[in-house]
């Protein structure tokens, strides 16, 4: 929700520099790694890791192409982190993963802070006065109340099909990659820990692809499409069978991990390729359908997700013990299949509900809550 947080409109420039400040700060931690590696136990890992996870879930939107090449930065993380990880872990212990991470990031988030300019457009003249003395009370509503206000938005069927879509999808990338991890570090594999990370390069890399190649292809396949419809632009011509197509390369990837060998990371890697392919369609339609509100809906994208993957990350490994990562992922598969079903829907039925829903009534909606913040 934090897009709507650091809203110019609302906020004078210090509140919102203190706000961005203190959201920057936990997202670049994975640091309060700073101050969960020395947690003395499981709760207050978990406490401190859950304010981590706020941070990092506010992340810009691009658009298409630039969208992919945004990504990049994101995807150098998984990329390298495993490898290092395990070249630190094999050397020391698992708090030293953690204080080399805060040892990184520190650095980079005073750079950040430091070295990047203000992009907002200059206005020669405010037409808000900000008044003298600032009710602390007001303050915290505009801050943890207000943001929730974009929850109208999940009236908006194709927003809610879409981000629905994007949370399934999303989650079972914590799926694979906890598998990855469970796999090869047990019989037949046993690998140590520096080659269990390499074990994420060939996603990772289908991931660099797919980021580079994909924006152009989902711009291509827009354009193609409005060739048939006589120039316009509609949203829902992203959706391809790009969006069903990532999926199905989960099972294959854990029914083959039945013998030693190398087999699943070809799925892993095809996995990783469709997930940014999904990422893709996803982000750039719901900027498409929210004009100038964009921002509001990555971050309910956001918001959902992360529910998705915090569940995936506490049932997976006890349900790989169970039944097994091939069931597992065999199921996963058959609730993607379903799901795809919703895309199929939304580009079949998007333009009935434009007719039938007017986006400037929601924002109507929005901007008479916000209103209620006063300055």
């Amino acid at each position: 929700m934090i897009p709507d947080a650091t809203n110019a409109r609302h906020y004078p420039s210090s509140a919102k520099l203190t706000i961005v400040f203190v959201v920057a700060f936990a997202a670049v931690s994975d640091p309060m790694d700073t101050f969960y590696a020395p947690s003395p136990n499981i709760t207050a890992l978990i406490v401190l890791r859950f304010f981590a996870g706020v941070g990092s879930s506010a992340v810009q939107a691009c658009a298409s192409q630039a969208l992919g090449l945004f990504y990049l930065g994101p995807l150098v993380g998984p990329f390298l982190a495993p490898i290092i990880r395990g070249l630190v872990a094999a050397k020391w212990d698992w708090r030293s993963t953690i204080l080399a991470h805060t040892g990184f990031v520190v650095p980079h988030h005073g750079a950040v802070d430091v070295l990047q300019g203000d992009n907002l457009a200059r206005v020669v003249a405010r037409a808000i006065v900000q008044p003298e003395h600032e009710s602390w009370r007001t303050l915290l509503y505009g801050i943890f109340i207000l943001p929730l206000h974009s929850l109208i938005f999940f009236k908006y069927l194709p927003m809610l099909l879409a981000i629905a879509f994007s949370g399934i999808s999303f989650s079972v990338i914590y799926f694979v990659n906890i598998a990855v991890s469970y796999l090869y570090s047990r019989p037949p594999y046993d690998f140590s820990t520096v080659i269990v990370g390499n074990m994420y390069i060939p996603n990772s890399v289908l991931y660099f692809i797919a980021s580079i190649f994909g924006g152009k292809w989902h711009d291509h396949l827009l354009q193609k499409a409005a060739a048939r419809k006589n120039g316009v632009l509609l949203p829902e011509l992203r959706i391809s069978w790009n969006a069903v197509l990532a999926h199905a390369s989960s099972s294959g990837d854990a029914w083959t991990n039945r013998r030693s060998g190398y087999f699943p990371i070809i799925g892993s890697a095809i996995f990783g390729m469709g997930s940014m392919l999904i990422i893709g369609i996803v982000v750039t339609y719901l900027i498409d359908i929210l004009p100038e509100r964009g921002s509001t809906g990555i971050a309910l994208k956001n918001l959902c997700k992360q529910l998705f993957a915090a569940a995936a990350m506490f049932v997976t490994e006890p349900l790989i013990r169970v039944i097994g990562i091939g069931v597992l992922f065999s199921a996963y598969c058959g609730l993607f299949l379903v799901t795809s079903v919703l895309v199929w829907y939304l580009k079949r039925h998007s333009a009935a509900y434009r007719e039938k829903y007017d986006i400037l009534n929601f924002y109507a909606l929005i901007q008479t809550s916000d209103r209620e913040l006063r300055w």
